[in-house]
């Protein structure tokens, strides 16, 4: 990403969270989304394993997770077994699921208060 791309970013009004640090002229523009714990490893897929480590080593120290995944890479139930996986441990540790729009909507709300 560079200037150009940020602005091209910045000129659009519905696009209010960026997963990428944005130059100091945008950053009070967009909600920054950072907290990455990698779910997909090689070739894109998912390892329940490995997330569950990242989580452990990372994760759980986090105010909020951001976790992206691939499904359109997965060949195989099994693929599809280890995402199913990394949600299961995410559910029974309690944490709490949202969409990126639920998420703008608390992230604003608190600045409200």
């Amino acid at each position: 990403m560079n200037e150009h791309a940020w602005q091209a970013l910045a000129d659009r009004p519905e696009i209010r969270l960026v997963f990428g640090q944005p130059p100091p002229k945008f950053q009070d523009r967009f909600i920054v989304a950072s907290n990455r714990v990698r779910l997909d490893y090689e070739n894109l897929l998912p390892s329940k394993d490995k997330f569950i480590a990242a989580w452990e080593q990372r994760g759980k120290a986090l105010p909020y997770i951001v976790v992206q995944s691939h499904p359109n890479t997965w060949k195989t139930e099994a693929q599809f077994e280890e995402f199913k996986g990394a949600v299961r441990f995410l559910k029974e540790k309690g944490c709490r699921f949202m969409t990126v729009s639920e998420y703008i909507e608390m992230i604003e709300a608190q600045k409200r208060r």
